[in-house]
Order: structure tokens, then sequence, then C-alpha cells
């Protein structure tokens, strides 16, 4: 009696195939973690950015508070204190 036969032929060209999915399927997601990574990258990169522009813009409002004067006891913010006086009529 052969090892080989048909029923031994079809496990084995089976057996085969599972693998070579296997390893096709490892492959993929190798690249779909790649893929992830990179996009959490780049995320992370989009939001540190929008960060940092709320940052700045959080400190421009602050400088106005900041630069607020005091003047007879009362709070005077800079732009009244440094408003033009109007012109006299001519």
């Amino acid at each position: 009696m052969s090892v080989i036969n048909r029923r031994n032929a079809v496990f084995g060209y089976a057996a085969l195939k599972v693998l070579e999915r296997r390893r096709k399927q490892r492959r993929r997601s190798t690249a779909k973690i790649a893929l992830y990574v990179g996009l959490g990258v780049v995320s992370a990169g989009i939001l540190a950015g929008l960060m940092a522009v709320l940052v700045r813009r959080h400190r421009g409002d602050t400088e106005g508070d900041v630069n607020a004067m005091v003047a007879d006891g009362k709070v005077v913010s800079e732009q009244a204190v440094t408003a033009p006086e109007p012109l006299p009529a001519a």
C-alpha cells in the first residue's frame, strides 16, 4: 500500500493552502498595524497643533486682562485709558 494516495494528496494540498492563507493574513495584519500607528501619529500631530493654537488664543485673551489698570480705585481697561481724546470743534 502506497503512502501517496488521493486522500493524502487532497489533505496535503488543503493544509498547504491553509498555511499560505495564514501567512497572507499575517502580512495584512502587519500592514494594518502599521497603517493604524501612522494614522495615530498624524492625528496626534493635528491635535497638538490645535492645542497650540488654542493656547496662543487663550494667552492673547488674558493679556488684555493683565494689562488692566487701576485709576481712582476703579479698574479701567487699557483700551479705555489709551482711547484718543475727541478733537475740539473748530
